[in-house]
């Protein structure tokens, strides 16, 4: 049982009381890492509320219509601002949008646009190159000569990763939900402020 209230002068004493409440173990997988197909099937089978919290309004909407409208907010975001922009190898357009049968058919071009091969390995910025050293040495002869070649590899951060951190995201956010949801017992809130009667925006 716990009893809390907030300091003057907005005194808004409340209690919130549970009763056979248990410890349940944490369960989180979402996948290796590697099985992006996977996380897109598993992305695609919840929902999301979007709030405009300006005009007041909200949608709900499925989730690979949830990451790919994050996936452009971020693009569009930092395509937008000059210091970062300029490390960018993405230009606005170069996603291969669904095919004109789905184009408007709302879950199904999002899950079209996400999948796409060519849209996975298109890059953002490039990460750190990686120096490694080549040492060739060469045997069955009485002079030994050794051969030193230094290699630089680069590669890039590609959107198939910016989408798969926006995936896991969500799915810990619903993972959360999933745990409140399911939460043994019986609960009950106890509360003395006109606050309890206010909802939506306001």
């Amino acid at each position: 049982m716990t009893i809390s209230g907030s300091a003057v002068p907005f005194i808004s004493p409340g209690a919130s009381i549970r009763i056979g409440v248990k410890d349940k173990a944490v369960h989180l997988g979402f996948g290796n890492g590697d099985d992006y197909m996977g996380t897109l099937l598993t992305i695609r089978e919840r929902y999301f509320v979007f709030c405009e919290t300006e005009e007041k309004r909200a949608w709900l909407i499925d989730g690979a219509s949830a990451v790919l409208h994050l996936l452009r907010a971020y693009l569009k975001f930092y395509l937008g601002d000059a210091a970062v922009s300029v490390y960018f190898k993405y230009s606005d357009g170069d996603i291969t949008e669904a095919s004109y049968g789905t184009a408007y058919m709302g879950a199904a071009a999002a899950f079209e646009v996400l999948a796409h091969p060519s849209n996975q390995i298109l890059p953002i910025y490039p990460k750190n190159s990686v120096e490694t050293e080549e040492r060739t040495v060469t045997l069955g002869t009485k002079r030994k000569e050794d051969v030193t070649i230094l290699k630089s590899t680069t590669s890039n951060f590609t959107l198939k990763e910016r989408v798969d951190q926006i995936c896991q995201a969500l799915l810990q956010i619903t993972a959360y939900y999933d745990d409140l949801s399911t939460t043994s017992g019986y609960g009950f809130r106890v509360l003395n402020s006109p606050r309890r009667t206010l909802e939506g925006f306001e």
